[in-house]
């Protein structure tokens, strides 16, 4: 059998029953999560399909190439750039 969550209501003897996902109090949750979406999704495709603990490994790890290209990249030209 199913329980439904209830709370007392400010008038103290009504209960109400709660149908909806009800978002914490601290948005910085949700954003993180759709950025984390939003970056796995401009990485390329879903490593694997199934199982999402998966594929934010690979996302993660893509990740970490990217911020190697891009160090090694910044590197060169300040490289390029002192010795002008």
């Amino acid at each position: 059998m199913k329980k439904n969550k209830r709370s007392l209501s400010s008038v103290g003897s009504e209960h109400l029953v709660y149908t909806q996902k009800v978002a914490g109090s601290n948005p910085a949750g949700t954003t993180y999560t759709r950025f984390w979406k939003l970056w796995a999704k401009s990485l390329g495709t879903k490593a694997n399909e199934k199982d999402n603990k998966i594929s934010d490994k690979v996302a993660f790890i893509r990740t970490l190439l990217i911020l190697q290209a891009v160090i090694t990249n910044l590197l060169i030209v300040l490289n390029i750039i002192k010795n002008w």
